[in-house]
């Protein structure tokens, strides 16, 4: 099986593969960086291409392999690996005096946060890079009175992101 990739997701670090025709199904395996393999899901089925893994424990970087099986064979495999992050949980957008603070639950495992911003029926744009896992906030200097902004963010480690955080709304009243 040719193991594509393993991402965060809001539900997990999702495991994408190859499908294999004429198999019964696929073994899922996952370990940590010097830990060994273990058989985490039986994935029943030769058209499925993914699992989802909703044991990965944030702050930690996990390695992945899909065996697929049938009666007569198991498959030769690939690996991916995966530094799971939890999604941020957005707690509040306030306006103040001096622009709009928004304010997350930090995640474990985290270097820091990219903040993003859309305006009524714009698109999200990324207004910050907040450095520091334990940081938790971010004051928006640009914001401008009168207007209705939508902030989400996203932790990330390295070059591996968490999935999107909820969304806050607020008018800037300053």
């Amino acid at each position: 099986v040719t193991t594509e990739s393993a991402a965060n997701t809001s539900n997990g670090v999702k495991v994408t593969w190859k499908p294999i025709s004429k198999c019964s199904g696929y073994r899922i395996y996952r370990k940590t960086e010097n830990g060994s393999y273990k058989r985490i899901a039986t994935v029943k089925g030769s058209s499925k291409s993914y699992y989802t893994d909703k044991t990965a424990k944030s702050g930690t970087k996990y390695i992945y392999k899909v065996v697929a099986y049938s009666s007569s064979y198991t498959s030769y495999f690939t690996e991916v690996s995966c530094y799971c992050l939890d999604k941020p949980e957005l707690l509040s957008a306030k306006s103040g005096k001096s622009g709009v603070t928004a304010k997350w639950e930090t995640v474990k495992g985290a270097n820091g946060y990219y903040v993003y911003r859309k305006e009524a029926n714009g698109s999200y744009k990324k207004i910050a890079t907040v450095k520091g896992g334990t940081k938790y906030s971010y004051l928006d200097k640009s914001a401008k009175k009168g207007r209705t902004y939508t902030y989400k963010v996203k932790a990330y480690y390295s070059k591996t992101t968490s999935a999107y955080s909820n969304t806050k709304s607020v008018k800037d009243k300053y």
